[in-house]
């Protein structure tokens, strides 16, 4: 499974000096067969240390990901690179084995982030102004009359397959659109809208 948070806009353009030496960290340790070990951050959770046996690190969509085998959940995981702080190798050169090639990373990043995206049959509750979103109320399958901090409006409800796409069109509103539910959608949007309002 991935620990992919929602992300909406471009792929950043360059990267900064910590991202480049997270980077060259985790392609110096997938190459020495070493274990990390990194600080992973995502919108509105604390940082978690992470332990890495690290397969290799690919590019989706124009962002970096590493893959490996994640020694506290037993399990393979995929990070964005971005979300990465710390990254240093413990233990001996040789820790483990890979048998995963370039083309099989990308696959298991490609598997990993859609997988995160797409949520078959997920309903939002979103508060719209009145007379305003139109976009979202062509999505909506029922709309109730509710007033939000003294202004009138609707709450919608609608089905949706992929939170990124959903993000993008509660974003597109403006302050006419407010998400009530679900929590992941609501903590989504308001990430974005900081990450907007830090690069203004």
């Amino acid at each position: 499974s991935a620990d992919q948070e929602w992300e909406v806009g471009p792929p950043s353009a360059g990267r900064g000096a910590g991202d480049e030496r997270v980077l060259r960290t985790l392609l110096e340790a997938s190459e020495a067969r070493r274990v990390v070990e990194f600080s992973y951050r995502r919108p509105g959770v604390a940082p978690v240390a992470r332990r890495l046996e690290p397969w290799g690190v690919v590019t989706h969509r124009g962002r970096w990901y590493v893959v490996g085998n994640d020694l506290d959940r037993h399990e393979q995981r995929t990070f964005r690179l971005s979300r990465i702080a710390g990254a240093a190798p413990v233990g001996k050169p040789g820790a483990f084995v890979s048998e995963a090639d370039a083309g099989a990373l990308r696959a298991l990043v490609a598997e990993s982030v859609d997988r995160a995206f797409h949520e078959a049959g997920a309903q939002a509750r979103i508060w719209v102004a009145a007379d305003r979103a139109v976009g979202l109320r062509r999505l909506a399958s029922s709309a109730t009359p509710m007033v939000v901090d003294g202004e009138a409006g609707d709450v919608l409800t609608v089905h949706y397959d992929f939170a990124a796409v959903m993000v993008r069109t509660v974003l597109g509103a403006g302050p006419d659109a407010v998400v009530l539910e679900p929590p992941n959608l609501r903590t989504a949007v308001i990430a974005a809208l900081d990450t907007m309002a830090v690069q203004r």
